[in-house]
């Protein structure tokens, strides 16, 4: 990857893309489980933009990770009701 590319963490980055697909994917079929890999995404992308010193994205992050928490729990009871 480091030849191919010129990206400081690629394989980072392209776990963080896969994971997002994955999720996509199962969210658009409504699978409950699409928030668990949302979760990870985040719990991945915030130390790494972190580390990219891009300090707002990982503020955005950690807001999309609150969103996925509550959206688990909100499609959690959906499903029980």
């Amino acid at each position: 990857m480091h030849a191919e590319t010129d990206a400081s963490y690629p394989y980072w980055d392209a776990s963080v893309a896969m994971l997002s697909i994955v999720g996509q994917i199962l969210m658009t079929r409504r699978f409950v489980e699409n928030w668990h890999y949302w979760i990870i995404v985040n719990i991945i992308s915030i130390p790494l933009y972190i580390v990219k010193d891009l300090h707002l994205t990982a503020g955005l992050y950690g807001m999309f990770l609150v969103l996925a928490v509550a959206g688990l729990v909100e499609w959690r009871k959906a499903e029980r009701a």
